[in-house]
């Protein structure tokens, strides 16, 4: 296809015309359908600039503060208003003429996966056979049947609007993804065509939705009828559900983007079946109250149906439906800060895209302004030049060393990384990060002091506060018959008594964090009195997947020496001497932190006998030190001239600041580190 060249200076796009069927005997991918019409197309450069007289009074009025995807909201509202129509209207007769916006019409933007490149469908596109995957062509074939795209309304879609073999052009382009998705009228969803009983899913969905959209006393009496009713759903309801959210689309890169950059008229199909976005964010916001009731739930229909599932993948599904939302209602309300960059960063790496130096770009736009204007996407550049140039940005742009804790890899694997810049390719050590909303403040109020040297190198400065002495053994490994624990040659004991020690242990086993990532509250202190055997009153907790992960945790590092005590003596192991004073969901609530935080940590206890946490590949010899600059106190491992960063640590006592004091004294001073 030739593409006409964008001229940026009249913030051009381009956009596509879909236009009825034609006839034609060209092949597609299937025996089936190989003689069905075609989808065919119009592509046309056209300008953001060119606004309707009407449109530009309406941002006139609004001021300075009307823009992007408030300006839509505020622009649809007002039309609908005048027309005497609600939101719903549109999605039943999707007429839309009225709220066109520029000289040319107006635009939809579309989110979809792109599918694999092998199951190649034919379009035409001005006259011209163009190769497009299949799951873009079957979106295109139903819009085309759709009111608003038969009256004109325009197409905007990556694989077709970008020229995407001038790399050139791709680097300018995504730059402009914020604007082009916040700017158009409505952003349509394709989740795909119908399969896995995906209708059953939509009914479950519409349901959770109706329940949430009135009093809480309603919302939370469904749930318990969820729990307590067998046939409150067709067999295989949740299946379905769990199927609706395993699909490729959820699991892409670009979405995160695309979804937050969606506004109030956002339609999700799936087939002929949709939701507006706030449908659905409603009703996942009700499924995921009680986790624990829709893991079971989920689990017990996969049983009842002789199929296959591994514990705890509709939590990580739902999970990442709560990353979404979450972003969506931020970028809504001009939200920003540390908690929801480091989100952005975790749901990035857990993504799936054709291009690793994505993670970075595929996010940009929702970063703060003050980064990406250091960023500028450039697919020529290498996987390293792209993590290791962000890294620098963030570093110099923040005044502090906290990225370089974010998706730490196994150092004992060669790498062409640096030890210091972070990995966001999946393969990392640990999937929760201890930077959350109530930030540590290890470092005081220090800002970084850092330069960047040849060769890969980081120059910073910090002070060694201890040493690794005692480590438990790798995270849920049970098998290895407890080799590669390390008891500690010390018994000192920095706590002031027994309770305080107790304290200092179940505040470390959950980084003195809830899951929200607030203070950890007093009653987790609860999860050391839960007894090695559980009582009766106790039984259904044994059966969740929470409780499962942290019996294997204390089971596996039970026989780590704590100030001569071994772990396990630090839980009861007869009847609950002082009965547990909290609901049985609190309790979950506490044990879910702790199976999340330590996976792939180990438990360890320093020189001084301090009890923390690290990343699995710490070992005994391992300095802990404080960087300024970072939040929390890392381990690093001693090479040559150089350090290797081992990642953050958990040292009870030394998280708030309390090591800083020691540079009072003349024991301790501030040295130079080089990371490598």
């Amino acid at each position: 296809m030739n593409y006409e060249p964008l001229i940026s200076t009249s913030n051009q796009i381009r956009l596509i015309t879909l236009l009825p069927y034609a006839q034609s005997n060209i092949p597609t991918a299937t025996q089936v359908d190989q003689f069905k019409p075609l989808v065919r197309c119009q592509i046309e450069n056209v300008s953001l600039d060119d606004r309707s007289e009407k449109y530009r009074r309406h941002l006139a009025a609004g001021g300075s503060q009307v823009f992007g995807r408030t300006a839509n909201q505020s622009w649809i509202s007002t039309c609908l208003q005048e027309a005497g129509l609600q939101v719903g209207d549109l999605k039943r007769d999707g007429s839309t003429s009225a709220f066109w916006r520029f000289g040319w019409g107006d635009y939809t933007a579309l989110s979809y996966a792109w599918g694999e490149q092998i199951a190649a469908r034919p379009i035409i596109v001005d006259g011209v056979y163009f190769q497009v995957t299949e799951n873009l062509e079957a979106a295109l074939r139903h819009l085309c049947t759709r009111p608003d795209f038969l009256e004109g309304v325009k197409l905007w879609v990556d694989a077709l609007c970008i020229n995407q073999n001038d790399v050139e052009e791709r680097n300018l382009q995504v730059l402009r993804m914020r604007n082009i998705y916040s700017q158009a009228m409505c952003v349509v969803t394709w989740l795909g065509q119908e399969a896995e009983e995906s209708d059953e899913a939509f009914e479950l969905l519409e349901k959770f939705c109706e329940k949430n959209s009135h009093s809480v006393e309603e919302a939370l009496a469904y749930l318990e009828a969820v729990r307590t009713t067998c046939d409150l759903f067709p067999p295989g309801s949740w299946i379905a559900l769990y199927r609706f959210l395993d699909r490729p689309y959820w699991k892409r890169l670009w979405i995160i983007q695309e979804v937050a950059m969606s506004h109030s008229t956002v339609q999700v199909f799936c087939g002929t079946q949709s939701l507006y976005w706030l449908e659905l964010c409603r009703a996942i916001e009700l499924v995921t109250v009680e986790p624990d009731l829709i893991e079971k739930t989920v689990s017990e229909n996969f049983e009842q149906a002789e199929a296959e599932y591994t514990s705890g993948s509709i939590l990580s599904r739902l999970e990442r439906m709560q990353h979404l939302q979450i972003f969506s209602q931020a970028e809504a309300s001009g939200q920003d800060g540390p908690d929801l960059f480091m989100r952005l960063l975790k749901a990035s790496r857990f993504s799936e895209q054709k291009d690793p130096r994505d993670k970075i770009f595929g996010v940009l736009g929702l970063m703060n302004p003050s980064i990406q204007a250091h960023i500028q996407p450039d697919y020529n550049s290498s996987i390293l030049g792209v993590y290791s140039n962000f890294a620098k940005t963030v570093i110099n742009t923040t005044g502090n060393l906290d990225i370089i804790c974010q998706s730490r890899v196994d150092v004992s694997q060669s790498s062409e990384f640096p030890s210091w810049i972070p990995g966001w390719r999946g393969d990392v050590e640990v999937s929760h990060e201890l930077h959350l909303l109530t930030p540590f403040e290890a470092c005081g109020t220090s800002g970084a002091v850092v330069h960047f040297k040849d060769q890969g190198r980081l120059l910073c400065k910090g002070f060694k506060v201890d040493f690794v002495d005692g480590i438990g053994c790798t995270c849920w490994n049970l098998d290895s018959s407890y080799h590669d624990i390390v008891q500690p040659s010390q018994t000192h004991n920095p706590y002031d008594g027994v309770q305080a020690v107790e304290t200092a242990l179940w505040r470390t086993l959950t980084a003195n964090r809830d899951g929200w990532g607030e203070v950890a509250p007093d009653w987790f202190s609860n999860l050391i009195k839960i007894p090695w055997k559980l009582p009766s009153e106790l039984h259904d907790l044994a059966a969740t997947m929470d409780y499962h992960l942290f019996d294997k945790f204390r089971t596996c590092k039970r026989t780590l020496r704590i100030f001569g005590r071994e772990l396990q003596s630090y839980f009861p192991t007869g009847p609950i001497a002082n009965h547990l004073d909290i609901p049985r969901s609190k309790l979950l609530e506490a044990v879910t932190r702790l199976h999340c935080l330590l996976w792939k940590r180990r438990l360890l206890i320093t020189g001084k006998g301090y009890i923390g946490l690290a990343p699995r590949t710490a070992q005994q010899g391992d300095i802990i030190c404080i960087l300024l600059g970072c939040s929390t106190p890392v381990a690093l491992r001693h090479h040559a001239d150089y350090y290797k960063l081992i990642g953050e640590c958990y040292i009870h006592g030394l998280m708030e600041g309390e090591a800083m004091k020691w540079l009072n004294t003349k024991d301790y001073g501030l040295a130079d580190f080089s990371l490598n």
